[in-house]
């Protein structure tokens, strides 16, 4: 999450701190005056998200959607977004995760969605005061953890902690209906959107062309880049290429796959063709992705 996401106020600067850009946290728990300012849109590549608002209310447009967070309420954005924050006044607090590690932890609870929804399907829930504190209390744990200073075992202990407050949520969203403030508006370049997010969940690993996609549509591609242009901010060819890049993360960080074998599994020609395709998209090879992500690697975690 971008360290623009949260603007100080003239009287006090809301906490905010990364741990590697693996876990982020922010909050202005200790405001009076609860003012959050604008920040323009930003493209969420990788991050889940969660926003929890304790009193006054908060505006988030996700994907052009627009959702008006009030007291006790707990909006969960999920990667492949476009995020907004407009101006508001409220007391909140905010936890962001690697989403590969955050749906790796879904699986060990033997909790799983499909791919396309946790891509781009946003939660707004509305819990009871308690569920709420309950969320609180994890959240000030993963921040007193956040605070110390970097130790060989944070890592682990930061990651249990995330699956702390999963079981929370999860426990809390078993028995809460899933509530929309804002109703969801299906017009017909958002029906196009979500059923390109199907076809590339589906055909992903071996059609990368935003061709491909637009003639299964029946569209063109110039009016498909159109409708992700206006959705999401980015292109069909980059919404393309980011998604192909977290499901890459996702292999490379459960360390079952070697990277040549990823490579073969994404029916990418070449190694040194992929490794180019990923350092493009995300900065690094893949190798170097791995190393310092894997989560069977713990030398290289701190």
């Amino acid at each position: 999450m971008d360290s623009t996401l949260y603007k100080k106020d003239a009287r006090q600067e809301p906490f905010h701190m990364s741990y590697h850009g693996r876990q982020v946290l922010a909050d202005n728990l200790n405001q009076k005056s609860g003012v959050v300012e604008a920040v323009k849109p930003y493209y969420n590549a990788d991050l889940c998200v969660t926003f929890v608002v304790l009193q006054g209310s908060l505006a988030i447009r996700v994907n052009g959607l627009d959702f008006t967070l009030r007291s006790n309420d707990f909006l969960v954005v999920m990667p492949c977004t476009t995020l907004e924050v407009q101006d508001s006044r409220c007391i909140f607090f905010s936890h962001a995760s690697q989403a590969h590690a955050i749906f790796d932890l879904y699986e060990s609870v033997n909790f799983d969605i499909p791919m396309q929804k946790r891509a781009f399907l946003q939660r707004l829930y509305h819990f009871s005061a308690p569920q709420i504190d309950r969320f609180k209390d994890v959240y000030l744990i993963m921040k007193r953890e956040m605070l110390r200073d970097d130790y060989p075992m944070k890592e682990l202990a930061l990651r249990a902690i995330t699956k702390l407050n999963l079981v929370v949520m999860l426990e809390a969203t078993s028995a809460s209906p899933l509530t929309a403030i804002t109703p969801y508006p299906l017009t017909n370049p958002r029906r196009i959107f979500e059923q390109f997010i199907d076809l590339l969940d589906a055909y992903y690993t071996h059609q990368r062309s935003v061709q491909f996609y637009a003639k299964r549509l029946g569209v063109s591609a110039k009016y498909l880049s159109m409708i992700t242009q206006n959705i999401v901010g980015k292109s069909a060819s980059v919404v393309i290429s980011q998604y192909v890049a977290f499901r890459v993360k996702q292999l490379l960080y459960r360390g079952q796959l070697n990277v040549k074998q990823i490579g073969e599994l994404l029916n990418f020609p070449t190694q040194s063709f992929f490794g180019r395709y990923f350092k493009r998209i995300v900065g690094c090879s893949p190798r170097q992705y791995m190393k310092q992500n894997c989560r069977t690697v713990s030398a290289e975690l701190v």
